[in-house]
């Protein structure tokens, strides 16, 4: 389970590992009972849509993890050949499991794509409508148990989602979990099987799907062939993300021709191919927002692999590119902050600008990764800290928000165990607490801490595991 992640968590599972076999006591005897509340966090996706992001609780997380390894070995043996995206690795030791490396997978999708579409053949990409929120959870238990899954497995992951859908607002399958991936790849075996039976040469990277012909007229009828499948499941084609191209242009929708470029030159010519990333880099700029997302990415990258500092102030005063993925941008800025020689004092002060920019839904996730970035910065003032704490005090912020919020605000002048054992007891939200508890973790006395953990552990038995980490640090 990654924690580099569009949402991630302040601590990720370090408290629960900490807490060992009390951990796994506490997790079986909740086994079975309906799971904590989801949260949806929207994140950036092509403006101006968004992305209703899951954010599950640990415990909650673990066991969908633990159920799909289990499905996921039944599943993944039975897709084709010509699935490439969210594949099982095949040499796992231990319990354990993950996904092959996305990278190379990648490739060699696009590798097979290129090595099947005839020179003057035709490309049709096309992927399913709004996928994961119009999968139907009958459907999808009876799919993985005609596919011999455990029965136990896939009902437990059932009852997570049916309990999300009735009392959260879930449509379909959570975004963003590793156990999604899992089942989503499962759901469309139907569509290869059915494409292979027909000979019709495809690949698939979960539900993006793309086919090849010789010409235009047999890439619709494998269109055709992929529509009428996916009515048997529920589900609909995306009309506005189905193509039609030639060769050339099909493959560039999955491999960008100007990066492509730019990585060809690299190897030959390295003051050339910095200057072109610097010419790209300023195009995505004048662009904002609707700059390509996948050369946003690309570039943020390399620019920071390069250690190009001229790149630095440029975006922390553009937060229509710093919004085309926020997590991206995060990494970014992180890769400089952690540099013994990074000395930019402008930088700081912009990003708290961005902070301080009225909190609208589409803006959310950026605040939460550039207060997170800057939780590696390795002196921050009074005037960053009162940057974060209105974050923190303002309950109307989401809670991955004012979470990160007070793992930045912990690390200025401003914060004081006394203030923040006060918020922590008046605090609603039982995930803010939590947060709020853990930035007590070795910066108080034992003496003065344990009276209030103690209380802690009277009044909010839920949060036990993480005033036990607490406890232990001290």
């Amino acid at each position: 389970m990654s924690d580099d992640r569009e949402v991630p968590d302040v601590a990720g599972p370090v408290e629960y590992a900490d807490a060992g076999n009390e951990f796994l006591r506490h997790a079986l005897a909740v086994r079975g009972r309906a799971p904590e509340r989801l949260i949806l966090f929207p994140y950036p996706n092509t403006p101006p849509k968004l992305r209703q992001i899951a954010v599950p609780t640990f415990p909650d997380m673990l066991e969908l993890w633990m159920s799909a390894g289990r499905i996921g070995r039944i599943t993944d043996p039975q897709l084709s050949g010509r699935v490439f995206g969210r594949r099982l690795a095949k040499k796992i030791k231990g319990g354990g499991w993950h996904f092959r490396n996305l990278r190379r997978a990648w490739d060699a999708f696009v590798t097979m794509v290129d090595d099947c579409t005839p020179k003057h053949g035709e490309i049709c990409n096309t992927d399913v409508a709004n996928y994961y929120g119009s999968i139907n959870l009958d459907l999808l238990e009876k799919q993985l148990r005609d596919l011999g899954c455990p029965p136990a497995d896939v009902r437990t992951s059932m009852s997570i989602f049916e309990n999300w859908q009735a009392r959260d607002g879930l449509k379909g399958l959570p975004v963003a979990l590793d156990s999604s991936s899992v089942l989503g790849t499962a759901f469309l075996r139907d569509v290869d099987v059915e494409l292979e039976r027909r000979c019709i040469i495809h690949g698939r990277w979960v539900d993006d799907i793309v086919m090849v012909g010789a010409a235009r007229g047999a890439c619709r009828a494998a269109r055709d062939v992929v529509a009428l499948t996916l009515a048997t499941l529920g589900l609909t084609l995306s009309e506005q993300k189905t193509y039609f191209d030639s060769r050339s242009d099909g493959l560039a929708r999955l491999r960008s021709k100007e990066i492509s470029l730019i990585e060809a030159v690299g190897r030959m010519d390295s003051e050339l191919e910095e200057e072109l990333i610097l010419d790209a880099f300023e195009e995505i700029l004048a662009e904002g927002e609707a700059a390509e997302g996948r050369k946003t990415r690309w570039l943020l990258a390399a620019l920071a692999h390069r250690g190009e500092r001229y790149s630095l102030y440029r975006l922390a005063t553009n937060p229509g590119v710093m919004n085309i993925d926020p997590a991206a941008t995060g990494k970014f800025f992180k890769r400089f902050f952690r540099r013994e020689d990074f000395t930019d004092h402008r930088i700081v002060p912009a990003l708290c600008e961005v902070l301080i920019t009225a909190a609208i839904e589409r803006t959310h996730a950026l605040h939460l990764h550039l207060m997170r970035a800057l939780t590696t910065v390795q002196s921050l003032g009074t005037a960053e800290g009162a940057v974060f704490e209105r974050h923190v005090f303002d309950v109307g912020r989401p809670m991955p928000v004012r979470c990160w919020a007070l793992h930045a605000y912990a690390i200025t002048p401003r914060w004081s165990a006394r203030r923040i054992m006060d918020f922590a007891e008046a605090e609603a939200d039982s995930r803010v607490r939590r947060a709020a508890v853990l930035t007590l973790k070795s910066r108080v006395s034992t003496r003065r801490l344990r009276p209030f953990l103690d209380h802690v552990d009277r009044m909010f038995p839920d949060i036990r595991i993480t005033t036990a980490y607490v406890r232990r640090a001290a």
